[in-house]
């Protein structure tokens, strides 16, 4: 399997601005010429399955990231000096669910907000309050 266009070349040029390096850094990760990794960039030359595997493990992205039409997000690791690469899909899909867990905490906390505030009813009339 190989993909060429000048897409799949956008999508090499930005991992490498997302990572700060340029061709002659990104041609050994590859297994390449400098030269072809600039042919692959301007759409002249194929990236092949064993490229787009080395790259999806080098900079921890999906490998459909190159046959889909998400875009890359930097996203910093705060803990460290690495630099994770997502793709949109991804990034929206954690968003949801710390949505969903938040969501989960907040009928929680009206849960429990409905029990105390049923007991403080029961203990109004009963003349414990």
């Amino acid at each position: 399997m190989s993909l060429k266009g000048k897409d799949i070349g956008r999508k090499l040029e930005q991992i490498m601005l997302n990572s700060n390096i340029g061709q002659e850094d990104m041609a050994p990760i590859m297994g390449i010429s400098q030269s072809m990794v600039s042919r692959i960039i301007r759409g002249e030359a194929s990236l092949q399955l064993k490229q787009i595997e080395k790259i999806s493990k080098h900079f921890n992205i999906n490998s459909e990231y190159f046959s889909t039409n998400d875009k890359l997000t930097e996203l910093s690791n705060t803990n460290s000096n690495t630099t994770h690469i997502m793709t949109e899909q991804a990034i929206l899909a954690e968003f949801f669910e710390a949505l969903r867990r938040k969501d989960e905490q907040i009928n929680k906390l009206i849960t429990l907000q409905s029990r105390l505030f049923d007991k403080l009813e029961e203990d109004k009339e009963k003349g414990e309050v």
